[in-house]
């Protein structure tokens, strides 16, 4: 994969973790996969954009997909592309996405995904994607969550999507959690977006 015109971003939504290029093009649409899908709706849906599986079950699944070089060998932080050769533990990948199933539905997804921090368009452009979702289903703000860590100046939103009010089949709270952690990981210089969408309409207690 050519790095210099692809960099690390975020994907949203039902979202994923993106690896966006100058046209702003996403690892997946995050659309495509939602609560409700069937495991082998989910692990077609994700295999058809390249994720790779680490875990399937009948109640849970782990895939991420893989779009940097590897974690040794890199201390300017640079992302590089992965040369032949490299364990799989090496490399540090875009977008990690796993979730968990009830009676056979897709009831909690949970997300994160990267952006280079230099790259403040594309980081905005990712974020978006999020924020369009949760205008376009009516979703209301429920909690602010501030991290507790002096100096940290992560941050976490909570919003709740009325599923039952918009007529559709599906009913139910959609809960949305998103936070934008600014800490960095495997020495590379990158923002992380995690997002966690769960409705417990189709895993009722």
């Amino acid at each position: 994969m050519s790095t210099r015109k692809q960099i690390l971003c975020i994907a949203t939504g039902c979202g994923m973790l993106l690896v966006l290029t100058n046209n702003a093009s996403a690892d997946m649409d995050f659309s495509l996969l939602q609560l409700g899908s069937s495991s082998k709706q989910t692990q077609e849906q994700l295999a058809n954009e390249g994720f790779l599986f680490a875990k399937v079950t009948e109640s849970e699944f782990a895939a991420q997909k893989l779009a940097v070089a590897p974690k040794q060998d890199n201390n300017r932080g640079q992302i590089q592309e992965i040369m032949p050769r490299t364990n799989y533990d090496d490399i540090i990948s875009s977008t990690t996405i796993s979730g968990k199933f009830c009676a056979g539905k897709l009831y909690e997804l949970n997300v994160a995904s990267y952006y280079e921090q230099q790259d403040e368009t594309n980081f905005w452009a990712g974020r978006r994607q999020i924020y369009e979702y949760l205008q376009q289903n009516k979703a209301v703000m429920d909690k602010l969550s501030l991290s507790k860590k002096e100096g940290d100046a992560n941050v976490g939103f909570q919003f709740n999507i009325d599923r039952s009010a918009l007529g559709g089949s599906v009913k139910g709270v959609e809960i949305v959690n998103v936070m934008i952690d600014a800490s960095g990981r495997g020495g590379l210089n990158q923002l992380q977006m995690k997002y966690r969408f769960t409705n417990k309409w189709f895993c009722p207690e």
